[in-house]
């Protein structure tokens, strides 16, 4: 019961954060259809990188510095015995704002302008890949068109057609591929900000290993329902090639294990050898940050 209470509240913590930037995506895919509508109607190029990148680069940022200093608590408070503050109850559970991510940083010990300008070049770089790309693509269906002689009426249907192919479509709850994109980098930084928090020397005295945990729904994809349960030492190869995120849209988690816990010993670590994260996704994020305090 603790370890489900645990995994949710940690999928209601990412989740406050994802929702903004789900927000901003569906704007940002709106603007897009307007800009395509006029480049098709009135033949003049249009900036679609700008409107993508004027919505989306801030909210990423943010979240990023948000999702990794929530991640950062999170481990904090996971450790037995540490007790759980009105401000922590609150910074932890809403969207993050000025206030919220000012407490954060003090309790955790971090500079918030570190962080922004840490995470800058990584929220600038997953913009602008898909704006680039979104230019990129629409451009070259505009200009199919023209080239062709298509009508109006004809240009507004395939246009409307390749933006729900690409998931810029307000018919959803956010634009898919944005949404993807913006969900898993996210999560993340968010479990980054889980593994740095136990690196310390206090933590490392006392710190077991992990426990890999699903969510346990049906969205669950089966190659990583496969690890529900696995337990394995901190220092096992395991948890630098699968440290979660494990794939887009991934939402599991590691639980941390204590020493001297009746969880603190190997199980399952066939399944995990035979695990394989999608491509892109075998390497701990948190590792890699190094230490941001």
């Amino acid at each position: 019961m603790a370890k489900l209470t645990n995994v949710l509240r940690i999928e209601n913590e990412t989740q406050q954060v994802q929702r903004r930037g789900a927000r901003e995506a569906q704007a940002a895919a709106v603007k897009v259809r307007q800009l395509a509508t006029r480049e098709w109607r009135t033949k003049q190029p249009q900036d679609y990188e700008r409107a993508i990148e004027e919505r989306l680069m801030p909210a990423a940022l943010n979240a990023l510095v948000a999702s990794y200093l929530k991640g950062f608590r999170r481990s904090q408070l996971l450790r037995r015995g540490t007790k759980v503050a009105p401000e922590d109850a609150i910074s932890m559970a809403v969207s993050p704002n000025v206030k919220t991510l000012e407490y954060l940083a003090l309790i955790t010990g971090h500079s918030l302008p570190l962080l922004y300008r840490t995470f800058a070049d990584e929220a600038l770089n997953m913009v602008r890949n898909e704006s680039r790309r979104v230019n990129r693509i629409v451009r070259d269906e505009i200009a199919d068109l023209i080239g062709r002689g298509a009508h109006v009426r004809e240009g507004v249907g395939v246009l409307g057609e390749l933006f729900d192919r690409l998931g810029l479509t307000p018919k959803q709850s956010a634009p898919v591929r944005l949404e993807a994109i913006f969900r898993t980098q996210s999560q993340t930084a968010y479990n980054a900000g889980r593994w740095q928090a136990d690196q310390d020397e206090d933590v490392q005295d006392i710190l077991w290993g992990y426990e890999y945990s699903t969510v346990g729904d049906d969205r669950v994809r089966p190659e990583h329902a496969v690890l529900d349960g696995v337990r394995l030492p901190k220092n096992d190869p395991f948890w630098q090639a699968a440290w979660p995120p494990n794939g887009y849209n991934c939402r599991c988690i590691a639980t941390p294990i204590m020493k001297g816990e009746s969880e603190a010993r190997a199980r399952g670590a066939t399944r995990a050898r035979a695990f394989e994260p999608d491509d892109g996704f075998a390497f701990n994020a948190g590792a890699q940050a190094g230490k941001l305090v």
